[in-house]
This record gives C-alpha cells, structure tokens and sequence, in this order.
C-alpha cells in the first residue's frame, strides 16, 4: 500500500483548543492523521516513543513539562520530527527560544486557515521526501546485503510486511571486463535521459511507490515498485517498451520477477535477476527474461580441442591469414547461434591464454590486450561491429610478438648459463627475475618456451640426474646428497625425486645397487 500519511500529535492543555487544533489539521487534507491528543509534554513524549509522528504541534505554556522542554527533548533525541509552536504568547523571547531547537514554525492561536494549510503543505512534501529518502537508504542497504541501518529500528517493521515487484535494467552490453570512466560518463547521460522522459508517469507507475538503484554496473539499475495496479508481467512489457523507444541507439535488456519479493528477499533475488541475466544477454539484442524462467541448454564454453591445435599451428606458423578468416569465422558463427554474452567471453579468455603461451610479450602487454579486446566487445552494439576490430586488435599482437625480442633471447640464455654454473647451490627464481629486470611469472613463462622446460624445472632435473649417480655412492646418506645438491631440506629432496623417477631415494638406491651387484 502507498504510504502518504502524516501522523501528526497534538500537545495541548485546554481540551477545546486541542480538539479546535486537531479537527483543523485534519480537515486540510486526507493526508494528516492525527493520532494522538495530550495534554502536557511528559505525556507526549509517552505516545511519541510508542507511535513515532511526524510533527508535534505543541503549546509553549503547560503543566508538568512546557513546550519549550518538550521542543528541547524532541531536538536531542528525535531529531526527524518536525515541531510546530502553537501558542497565543507571540513575544520575541520565546520565539527566539524555540528557534534554537530547530523548530519549524511558530503559529499564533487561533490558527488560521490559510497559514496552517500552507504549514501542512509544506511539511508534507518535506516529510514524505525524507520518508522516501529513508526508505531508499534502508532498501539499498537490504539489495547489497549490508547490515541494517539505525533509522531501520523505527521503520524497518513497515517495510518487512511490504512487498516488491523488481526489474533489472540493463542498457547496452554487460561490463564484464570493461569499467572506463568514458563508458560510464556515457551511461550517465543515458540514465540522465531516461529521468527525463515520462519514464515512470505512464499508466503502470502512475499509482505506484518506486526507486531506482544503482546494481553491479554503471549501466545496469535495479526498479523497485510498490503497489502496481497492473500484472507484473504487463507493467515489465509496458516499462521494456518505454525504454526501447527511448533508448534507440542501445540494446535495452530487462529483467523481473514473476512474483512480488518481500523486504527479506531482496537481497537473494536481486543477484538471482542479476545471474539470469549475465547467463542470458545476447549482445546487440533487447529481450526481456521474466524469473524464474527455464534455462537456454548451451554447450559448455570450452574450446574443443581441434580447434586448440588448429588455432597453435596457426600462430607457431605466424599464418596470419589463416588466423584472420579462424577467428572471424568463429565470431560470426557465435552471432550467428546468439550465444550470450557471458558465454562468449569465456572462450574469448581461453582464446587469449593461448596467444600468451604462444607468443612473446610481457605480462603488462598482456593486460593492454586484455583490456581493448574486452572493451570493443563491451562497447559495440553489435558482435558483427566488433569482429573486424577484435581480428584486427588480436593480428597486432601475433604479428608484434610472433618473434623472440633479441634482448630476450639474451637474457634466457645467460638465465640458462647460470642454472647450469648454480643449480647446486640455493637459487631465488624472484631475485633472479629482479637481476634481469622482468617480472617472475613473464620469465618463467618465456624461458619455458624457449628452452622447453620452466627454470625450476631445468634446475631440479639437473639435480636429480647428479642425484642419481650420487645415491650409488654408499659412504653418502640422502641427508648429505640433498645438502650437496642444494635443496631446503631432505624431506622435499626426496619429494622431488619420486615426482621425477616414482621412487624414493633409499628405493632407489636398494634397487640400483642390487642391479650393479647382480651385475
């Protein structure tokens, strides 16, 4: 139900005037309910820790406890409540008393008609602005499943017996990977336009309680709507077709539920709205997926094998052309499928793990292709606007990086050297890294392919072979060969050996000299 009641308490001590007060207040308008009378401050403050009001209009001069305590106490500890002086004693001091408690208004007795209308009017846009303020804070911190906020305690009992109806809205494609100030320099504008139109004035909102909230991405809002005088489903086609009439240069995804979500669900079923549709969004295409709805079956988002070694003798061959008409090819089949969003970018990361296997660049420039591959998917309206600039991003790289850089190959081969001078003695593959002034994984990554085997790799299996002939040497323990082959300690020696030979050092010691025994 539309909340718009302000519940108002009025603190008098004479009963004609308190009764003259009350019937006045309400009298302006449906919207001011009041729910209580008394007849000093010490009561209403009973009845104000019980029923929360909106606005006290308060007498200065009363028994037990006056206006002005009760104008003080109200400021200290209930701050959103809105106090309105009535009083017949309209002197200087004591209106520059009550102004030092930030009291609203001060009226004369008796009230007249025009001035206490244009009071309640005004009070009334403020209150239910700070209501809805409220409500939206409390709402937001329930969406993110964050911990419940202060002003929940004296609202959050109205809010747990409401119910929702959500929408997701989605414009333009996901930003998986893509999060650019430009990009969300765009979409403001974007939403700012939509807060233009007669987005949510149309016969499906018109009655209807609402809050827009930001969701996972600058180009996605989660709708809240309270009190829909339609079906869900009517008011999500109405509200899915406003937005494509607004937004024509932009693909415009929305997604609801089927069913009204309480104030305790909204947290699950906004990341469930949110998961159907990071599964379901086809670039390019507006759609509206209602939840819970039945699942599209897709192959799994693996690059089949063939392709794998096609696409390897493709880059080790430096075949650009081949590569160009693979990777189009593969572009406008997933168009052609409409593949969702989500699943293409899969493929596309595995896609890129290969070229970084294949090729020779470092891990920064690894990232810079990451980044412009993923922002022209994410930012082209289309798969087919995209194809020519991801084939033409990803020819730059292979046709940049198909090569060895001379300074490379330098540094890997003295990196060889100096395992082969110093695998016996205690290496940091980090430092080593630093001495040569490239990052730790790049190195490794690089040595490997050149030389067919990581740098730990080569060191222990240096190691192993000088292990072997070592072990036949009786008069030495496994304690002492580890030591003299520079491993940490005996334990992971003997560790490492079973990875290389599937035996034990004492294993193989007993089986080898028996064989040369035997021999």
């Amino acid at each position: 139900m539309k909340t718009k009641t302000i519940k108002v308490l009025v603190v008098e001590d004479e009963v004609l005037l308190i009764r003259n007060i009350s019937r006045k207040i309400t009298a302006v308008s449906d919207d001011f309910d009041v729910i209580g009378e008394v007849y000093n401050g010490k009561e209403a403050l009973d009845i104000i820790g019980r029923l929360h009001p909106d606005i006290v209009f308060t007498d200065i001069r009363m028994p037990i406890m006056d206006g002005l305590e009760l104008a003080r106490i109200l400021h200290e500890d209930y701050p959103e409540i809105y106090t309105v002086i009535v009083s017949g004693y309209d002197d200087f001091e004591y209106a520059r008393t009550v102004l030092a408690y930030r009291v609203y208004d001060y009226l004369l007795k008796p009230l007249q008609k025009e001035a206490l209308e244009k009071l309640l009017f005004s009070l009334r846009e403020q209150i239910l602005g700070d209501k809805k303020g409220q409500i939206y804070e409390i709402l937001n911190h329930q969406i993110k499943g964050a911990p419940a906020l202060s002003s929940q305690q004296s609202m959050g009992l109205t809010l747990e017996s409401r119910r929702f109806s959500m929408f997701l809205i989605c414009l333009g494609n996901l930003q998986l990977h893509n999060d650019t100030a430009a990009g969300e320099l765009t979409y403001q504008n974007e939403w700012k336009t939509l807060s233009e139109i007669p987005l949510l004035k149309d016969d499906c909102f018109k009655e209807s309680d609402f809050w827009f909230f930001p969701y996972q991405w600058y180009n996605i809002k989660l709708l809240l709507a309270e009190d829909l005088p339609d079906p869900i489903q009517d008011t999500a086609d109405t509200l899915h077709n406003i937005l494509k009439g607004s937004m024509p240069l932009a693909s415009v995804t929305l997604v609801y539920s089927k069913n009204t979500v309480d104030f305790a669900q909204l947290h699950d079923m906004a990341g469930m709205l949110y998961k159907l549709l990071s599964s379901a969004y086809v670039i390019g295409h507006s759609a509206i997926f209602a939840f819970p709805s039945a699942s599209k079956s897709l192959s799994p988002a693996v690059l089949p094998i063939n392709f794998i070694n096609h696409f390897q003798t493709l880059i080790v061959s430096n075949n650009t052309a081949g590569f160009q008409m693979a990777v189009s090819g593969l572009l406008t089949e997933w168009e052609k499928a409409q593949y969702p969003q989500q699943w293409i970018e899969k493929i596309l990361l595995q896609f890129l793990h290969i070229l970084q296997q294949n090729l020779y660049f470092s891990e920064d420039e690894y990232d810079e292709m990451y980044k412009n591959i993923f922002q022209i998917l994410e930012t082209e309206q289309t798969l087919s606007d995209a194809t020519d600039k991801i084939v033409s991003e990803l020819l730059h790289w292979l046709i940049l990086y198909q090569s060895i850089p001379s300074e490379i190959e330098d540094t890997i081969e003295n990196l060889d050297s100096f395992i082969h001078s110093h695998y016996t003695e205690s290496i940091n593959l980090s430092e080593l890294a630093k001495k040569y002034h490239f990052n730790q994984s790049y190195l490794t990554r690089i040595f490997k392919k050149q030389k067919g085997e990581a740098p730990l790799k080569l060191i222990n299996t240096l190691r192993i072979n000088d292990a072997k002939k070592l072990l036949l040497q009786p008069e030495l323990s496994v304690r002492e060969i580890s030591e003299m082959l520079g491993f940490s300690n005996q334990h992971y020696f003997s560790r490492i050996f079973k990875d290389f030979t599937d035996q034990l050092p004492k294993e193989y010691r007993i089986e080898n000299s028996l064989t040369e025994n035997t021999l």
